[in-house]
């Protein structure tokens, strides 16, 4: 599982315009163990005031407020 966050992280990051940090389990994992979480099944992305996400269209990832 933490492969395909790897992936994830590699898919979203160049699509955020701006300040952003990884934060729950995702930041954890990095903070702790130098890794993401074996099992983590998602990645909670935050951005800052004025930050974007430019996600194309038809995206297999969602956005939540």
């Amino acid at each position: 599982m933490a492969k395909d966050l790897k992936q994830m992280l590699k898919e979203i990051i160049p699509l955020i315009d701006g300040k952003w940090f990884l934060h729950d389990g995702g930041a954890l994992g990095l903070t702790r163990d130098h890794k993401l979480i074996d099992g983590d099944k998602d990645l909670d992305i935050y951005l800052l005031p004025g930050s974007s996400i430019n996600l194309p269209e038809k995206s297999k990832y969602k956005i939540q407020d």
